[in-house]
């Protein structure tokens, strides 16, 4: 009996203080507790109530919830609970009590109300106009909510910027020794994610990476990782794409070392997974190369034996792949890759599968790119009419005719259309301002992504915004199907620092998120290499606002791979209004030099922006001279070097 009455007077003294914080909250009117006090609610989830408050009590910071529902039978159900925070903090989780029964009017009983510890619950602050709770009480289930009124007028919301970056990757679960033999390995280096998001639940998350790096090429082998509450936790399991995460003879990954990961959801939630494995070199003697997918039938927990889509020696490599379900049709999905030939030209490779991933037509090229000539970065993409997009990067045997190019197919892959130029390909790659040493970065890997309406948004460095002097980040869009593209603009912050290594995304209402590393708070006398990681995001693609995700951390502390080497991509999707980035970080420890994170972000202009907003900025007019010229061949060489010595 004590303990029922002490349950029941905190539960009367929460009902108290929220009615307490009610009355306090225009008080709170320039805070940020202020700004997300109130009434939230789901359209979707009808007859249903939550609020929240924010209250301070004896000098403590302390959060209100309050949920109505329904149990069974229509029974009206109410959980009620609070806890502590931190200024600042943007998740808070608490323990809930539950109420029931009793009745309103004279005839009102109290033995009627059974009270009772329910679980927990957790907020997740997203933006000013959206909240995320996940409850564990009888059952866990995460409800996203929006305000009920709208943001409060004369309240702004400060400090809601990102979130927290969150942990994704974990320690290196190979066993020592294997991964074959030459080169350095960086144990524990995580490089190099993808994501994807489910279609049929914003909060399921399929992820990525490239684990244990060695410096010549590919790693031990590469890691998936599944969420099913928003990137909050994973699991984790290698693919049996090398002998390190599980391959052999047996089951088609008989390989030592794989490397270049993608994902993709198909739209009945099948998850694909893809990869390069390698055993020897690019062109070495005995040396193996395949492209190998894998399936998963519960969304990452587990993973089928590798189909191999190619397998080859020298003196052909199949390089640079992706993987796209198509969002329309669950039994279609389409792989790319380029197919580099020793001495000779680099086409593009695609196959396609038509029954959910459990046969994969043979291996074609869909376009040539001539003598000399080289294709990478191929990623295909799927309209809301269904046309398939593919775009890639055209590296012509002269480095100043680099560009941008797609084709497209109205039949699901069947044929291909001619190539349509985007843009020249501009960029020298990003380097170390003091010592010269070079960043493998995104340079020659153009990323891109669809709007609900059909537009599709191609980003890339490029040295044009600069005259040649540094890398920036360049977008350009197309509303016809790719067959005509906007002028090039510049979209990162204008600050004068090289930036690098894009990735796109547009969220449901038509934000643009765009994604980059850049070396703005690298000074002369602080770390070797301090470089951050930001999101630029625009409501038009005209005007621009940024948020800071992570940095600044060192980045002369990443594995060297032809250079300091985080990714030649990194990940970056758009689901529940808000943009989720998965990226790659130095950690100062070089027993782990690397870890993969994941952050959100609404995408919400605030006060934490460092610099504001600015327009999208089109090239001043340039010409190519003898310096720039001789960045962009050595950049281009350095390229094809990289795809032509073994081993890889």
């Amino acid at each position: 009996m004590d303990r029922r009455r002490t349950v029941s007077n905190a539960l009367a003294h929460a009902f108290v203080a929220l009615a307490a914080a009610l009355a306090a909250l225009s008080a709170a009117a320039q805070t940020f507790e202020g700004a997300m006090s109130g009434h939230w609610w789901n359209p979707a989830r009808e007859r249903e109530g939550q609020f929240v408050a924010f209250e301070s009590v004896n000098g403590r910071r302390v959060a209100f919830l309050a949920y109505f529902t329904y149990g069974a039978g229509g029974s009206a159900t109410w959980y009620v609970g609070n806890a502590d925070y931190a200024a600042g903090a943007t998740s808070i989780t608490m323990p809930m009590v539950a109420g029931s029964g009793g009745r309103f009017g004279p005839d009102y009983r109290p033995g009627d109300v059974t009270i009772a510890p329910a679980g927990t619950a957790t907020l997740t602050f997203v933006s000013c106009s959206a909240m995320r709770v996940t409850y564990a009480l009888s059952q866990s289930f995460t409800v996203e909510l929006t305000r009920a009124v709208g943001a409060l007028d004369g309240v702004p919301c400060v400090g809601v910027v990102a979130s927290a970056p969150a942990l994704a990757s974990a320690a290196s679960p190979f066993p020592a020794g294997c991964g074959g033999a030459g080169g350095t390995n960086y144990v524990n280096a995580e490089v190099e994610p993808h994501l994807a998001v489910n279609p049929r639940d914003a909060n399921h998350l399929l992820a990525a990476w490239q684990q244990d790096r060695w410096s010549n090429g590919s790693a031990r082998g590469v890691v998936a990782a599944a969420s099913f509450d928003g990137g909050r936790t994973w699991t984790r399991s290698p693919l049996p794409f090398s002998r390190c995460g599980g391959g052999s003879a047996a089951n088609g990954g008989n390989f030592e070392r794989a490397t270049d990961p993608w994902v993709s959801f198909g739209a009945d939630g099948t998850a694909y997974a893809m990869g390069l494995a390698t055993t020897g070199g690019s062109f070495a003697a005995g040396s193996v190369n395949a492209m190998l997918v894998s399936r998963s039938p519960d969304g990452g927990r587990t993973w089928g034996n590798p189909a191999a889509l190619v397998t080859d020696t020298a003196p052909f490599f199949h390089d640079k792949n992706t993987i796209t379900a198509d969002p329309h049709d669950a039994r279609f999905a389409y792989a790319v890759w380029d197919r580099v030939r020793q001495g000779g030209p680099s086409p593009s490779i695609f196959t396609r599968t038509t029954d959910r991933g459990a046969t994969w037509e043979p291996a074609r090229v869909v376009f040539e790119p001539g003598a000399g000539s080289q294709t990478i970065g191929n990623l295909v993409v799927v309209l809301p009419d269904g046309t398939l997009v593919n775009l890639f990067a055209h590296l012509e045997s002269g480095a100043s005719g680099n560009s941008l190019k797609v084709i497209r197919s109205s039949d699901r892959g069947a044929t291909w259309s001619d190539a349509t130029k985007i843009a020249d390909l501009l960029s020298i790659g990003a380097r170390d301002p003091r010592s010269g040493a070079g960043i493998r970065d995104g340079a020659i890997i153009p990323q891109a992504a669809v709007g609900p309406d059909g537009t599709m948004h191609v980003v890339w460095q490029d040295a044009r915004f600069s005259g040649g002097a540094r890398d920036e980040i360049a977008h350009s869009r197309s509303t016809d199907a790719g067959l005509t593209w906007s002028t090039p603009v510049r979209v990162n912050a204008p600050l004068g620092t090289q930036a690098f290594t894009p990735a796109v995304a547009v969220r449901a209402d038509g934000t643009i998120g765009v994604t980059y590393y850049d070396l703005r708070d690298d000074t002369v006398g602080g770390v070797p290499l301090e470089t951050g990681y930001f999101l630029a995001h625009s409501a038009d693609g005209l005007t621009w606002s940024e948020t800071r995700l992570d940095g600044p951390f060192d980045l002369a502390t990443a594995p060297q791979a032809n250079g300091l080497f985080l990714g030649d991509y990194m990940g970056l999707a758009a689901a529940g209004g808000q943009f989720l980035a998965l990226y790659g970080r130095t950690t100062g420890d070089p027993a782990n030099p690397t870890d993969i994170f994941l952050a959100r972000s609404s995408g919400a202009v605030t006060a934490k922006t460092a610099t504001g907003s600015w327009a999208a900025q089109a090239a001043a007019p340039w010409v190519v001279d003898a310096g720039w010229r001789a960045r962009l061949e050595e950049a281009t060489r350095a390229v094809i070097a990289r795809r032509a010595a073994p081993p890889r």
